[in-house]
């Protein structure tokens, strides 16, 4: 296992600035905001000519579930 890092060195990583203060009653709009840009991630990459069953529809049924 690699050494450990400090606070410093992981503010400057962007997945981990986030608040903490947080209501809990606004946990679920926040997830619920993610799986949609995520939704809309995997529509976008998927090229109209080159699109199937396996790219297009189901990971979009993978993410409903």
């Amino acid at each position: 296992m690699g050494p450990v890092k400090k606070d410093s060195q992981l503010a400057n990583i962007p997945a981990s600035q986030f608040s903490s203060d947080v209501p809990g009653s606004n946990v679920l709009k926040l997830a619920n905001h993610i799986v949609s840009l995520s939704k809309d991630d995997v529509i976008a990459s998927v090229l109209p000519d080159k699109a199937t069953y396996a790219n297009a529809i189901l990971p979009l049924a993978e993410l409903e579930a």
